[in-house]
């Protein structure tokens, strides 16, 4: 008698198998074993014969040598058949093996991942169950595959339950592969996998299948960058040395080798990453953001994906590169409890970064969460935020000069949020739109400025200053000081701390951007509600930022109601405010650039903060020279005739008190739309300026 499992799958006539010829198979087909396992023990028999004249599965009952048709008086006999098979079976269970070529696909998947024996029979099940038509068939209608969990994988199996359970575990090599899951953390049942890679079924059948085949889905090739050196001048000494420590690497299949790339979201990044392949003269490989169902993978499985490509790519010249890395280490929430992925893999993370054998590039924009204890095992770690101005308008005029006037690139390099990913896309709508000529400019204005209200959180407020144009002169400044020397003396120095101090409107602002011009740098303008912050820390954080980022450009910085953050620390009402002096007098005493600080109100400032000024400058109202020879200038841009030699008239404008520059200035955008015709109706409207001012009397002189 011939039983399923030996030599001979054909049973004669006498067995109680039954009679007919089947497709004969090896022997030892372990998917035999399998589903022996399945119908005895587990009474699986009871879904095969339900029907009593067929079969459940013609499938599984051809694949262990049933005949194929049966009648109601056999059944019986084919159960007690079917026994017998199986202990027969068990007595050679450790003859049995996968067909080829998925048992030679198998040892180069179990070898690619380091998976033990117990593992990889586990992922030859779970492959198997996935692609084999016959136990597709049979697994849903086995009761106890689905109502036992690690026990169906143990007793199919004919392994000890403790070891499959460590086996299917999150922590184990099988696990961290995610080759396949299950429907629910809860349910590990073997009829509870699912194994859905178009890949692993070409394991499973193709006899040309390569391992590398598994890198649909968890990786692709990068594309070519973007953005090229010219783009990165400001990190230049960075990247020459990533590229010097990447080729050396590579080259000595250095294990380990791990960059940080971090910074504000759309500053070039991903194309930094991709244009250090291009230097390198390889390919880069990123790692995916989604599955292959096209939806978004998590930290965790993210992570796995990461680990795969490792050691599939192993031995190549190549980087990897592991974008958004936030999903990973800000992905926790402290309020419920949940902890990050980083937190819940650290142990794994950290060998991770040890011994990675590809190097790779981790690019996040919020690193604040990123623990110290990964932190130190980066090899290089580089901030990129916005370049510098100066490097903004090349930038600027190297991807938009077409669309772009020279006043509108001048304008656009004042916003410091600006990014290359930003300007990109508006090139590219504008571009796209074939718009030309003065409808290319403003278009393209209004794409960033968009964009930037979404990206800064703050669509109220217009993230593109106008351009400040420093229409200036020194001369017709009341100032304490010589302000041309002192400009001279700036530019000597490189340095210096200023305090401009006077009434509203005489020209303490302006002459911040006149000095920017004078000396050739940028000038970075900030108001008290540019750096006020509504969190604790968060003004503070603010100031710091300013006098970096002028430090960074080179840029003069000058902040406006400067009182508002310097006011004397004896009459502060609550700590905070204190707060405030104090980080605002510690970057003031490490600033190295020109800081100028400007207010109304001299006498509220602290004590300490008038010490570390270097000069403390009076703007004071203008003196009738001066406004005689303002009053000439407005009636040339207004197109009226200058009233050289009015004596009365000059008598009448040297009476006004508190005559500032910013007056002047008022009357000139009120002429926009409410004409002037003569000069003593400029001189009127000065009048009247004036007049509003707090304390301030208007004199009159003569019979005007």
């Amino acid at each position: 008698m011939s039983i399923p499992g030996s030599l001979d799958l054909v049973p004669d006539d006498k067995s109680p198998i039954g009679r007919g010829k089947r497709n004969r198979r090896p022997a030892t087909d372990i998917r035999v074993l399998w589903l022996l396992r399945m119908l005895v023990p587990m009474k699986g028999f009871v879904s095969l014969f339900q029907h009593e004249e067929f079969y459940e599965s013609d499938l599984v009952a051809e694949l262990v040598g049933l005949p194929g048709s049966i009648t109601k008086a056999e059944v019986p006999a084919r159960r007690l058949a079917l026994r017998n098979a199986w202990v027969a079976a068990e007595a050679r269970a450790s003859e049995f093996r996968h067909l080829q070529p998925f048992a030679r696909n198998l040892e180069k998947i179990s070898q690619l991942f380091g998976l033990d024996t117990v593992e990889s029979q586990i992922l030859g099940l779970a492959i198997t169950s996935g692609f084999d038509m016959a136990f597709e068939s049979i697994l849903s209608d086995i009761p106890n595959l689905s109502r036992l969990t690690f026990d169906s994988w143990s007793r199919v199996l004919g392994l000890p339950r403790s070891r499959v359970r460590r086996a299917l575990s999150a922590q184990s090599r099988l696990g961290r592969a995610g080759l396949f899951q299950m429907e629910s953390p809860l349910m590990q049942a073997v009829s509870a996998m699912r194994v859905d890679s178009p890949q692993l079924a070409g394991a499973y059948l193709d006899t040309q299948w390569r391992p590398d085949k598994l890198l649909a889905g968890i990786g692709r090739e990068a594309p070519p960058p973007e953005l090229g050196r010219s783009d990165y001048p400001h990190l230049a000494a960075d990247l020459d040395l990533m590229v010097r420590y990447l080729r050396t690497s590579i080259s000595r299949r250095r294990k380990g080798v791990n960059i940080l790339l971090h910074g504000l979201p759309g500053s070039g990044k991903t194309q930094l990453a991709r244009l250090l392949g291009q230097e390198l003269g390889i390919t880069p490989y990123e790692v995916e953001t989604s599955d292959a169902d096209g939806d978004a993978s998590g930290g965790s499985r993210r992570l796995t994906m990461l680990s795969n490509l490792q050691r599939i790519l192993a031995g190549r010249k190549t980087i990897i590169v592991f974008d958004e890395i936030d999903q990973v280490f800000t992905d926790g929430n402290w309020f419920t409890g949940v902890r990050t992925t980083a937190d819940r893999m650290r142990g794994w993370l950290v060998d991770q970064l040890e011994a990675n054998p590809v190097p790779t590039i981790w690019i996040g924009n919020d690193v604040r969460s990123v623990d110290a204890a990964y932190a130190r095992r980066f090899d290089i770690i580089v901030e990129m935020n916005a370049p510098p101005r100066a490097q903004r308008s090349e930038m600027i005029r190297r991807h938009a000069a077409p669309w772009l006037e020279e006043a509108q690139v001048r304008r656009l390099a004042q916003v410091e949020a600006l990014s290359p990913a930003t300007l990109r896309r508006a090139v590219r709508v504008v571009s796209g739109a074939g718009l030309r000529g003065p409808q290319a400019g403003p278009a393209m204005e209004r794409l960033i400025d968009q964009s930037l209200r979404v990206q800064l959180h703050n669509p109220r407020r217009d993230p593109i200053p106008p351009l400040r144009v420093a229409d200036y002169d020194p001369s017709l400044s009341h100032a304490s000081a010589d302000l041309e020397g002192m400009a001279d003396g700036l530019a000597r120095a490189g340095e210096g701390r200023l305090c401009l101090y006077g009434p509203p409107g005489t020209g303490k602002s302006a002459f911040g951007l006149w000095l920017g011009e004078r000396l050739g740098r940028p000038v970075i303008l900030q108001r008290a509600s540019d750096l006020m912050g509504p969190y604790v820390g968060q003004t503070e954080a603010n100031i710091a930022q300013a006098f970096e980022l002028a430090q960074r450009d080179g840029a003069i910085l000058q902040i406006d109601e400067v009182d508002t953050f310097l006011g004397s620390r004896d009459r502060a009402g609550a700590r905070w405010e204190g707060s405030m002096v104090n980080e605002m007098l510690t970057q003031m005493e490490s600033f190295t650039g020109i800081f100028i600080a400007s207010t109304n109100l001299m006498g509220g400032l602290d004590a300490a903060a008038m010490r570390r000024f270097d000069a403390k400058v009076l703007f004071d109202y203008l003196r009738p020279d001066q406004g005689w020879q303002l009053l000439m200038r407005l009636c040339a841009q207004c197109g009226i005739e200058a009233p050289t030699g009015n004596e009365l008239l000059r008598a009448r404008l040297a009476g006004i008190k508190a005559l500032t520059p910013g007056d002047f200035a008022a009357v000139a955008r009120r002429h926009r739309f409410e004409t002037f015709r003569h000069a003593e109706s400029l001189v009127a409207a000065l009048e009247a300026e004036c007049r509003i001012k707090p304390g301030v009397a208007t004199r009159r002189m003569g019979f005007v």
